[in-house]
C-alpha cells in the first residue's frame, strides 16, 4: 500500500509527519485498520479549520505535494 505523510503548518512552524501512514489506492477496500488513520486526519483537519493561519499538507512518500488544505 502507498505511504502518505499529513503535515500540519501554523504561524510559520511546521509538524512534519515522518512516519506517515499506509493506505489503500483508489478501488482497493478499507480495511479496519485505516479507520485510525481517518480519526487522526480528521482531527488534525479540524484543527486547520478552526485555525485561519493554518494549513495540512499531504504528500505522498516520495515527498511530492498531493493537496494543501487552508482553513
Amino acid at each position: 500500500m502507498p505511504r502518505y505523510h499529513l503535515h500540519f503548518c501554523h504561524q510559520g512552524h511546521v509538524i512534519w509527519d515522518h512516519a506517515g501512514f499506509e493506505l489503500p489506492g483508489l478501488g482497493e477496500p478499507v480495511r479496519a485498520e485505516v479507520v485510525p488513520v481517518e480519526e487522526s486526519w480528521g482531527d488534525v483537519l479540524l484543527t486547520v479549520q478552526e485555525h485561519r493561519q493554518a494549513a495540512a499538507i499531504i504528500t505522498d512518500e516520495t515527498g511530492r505535494i498531493l493537496l494543501v488544505m487552508n482553513a
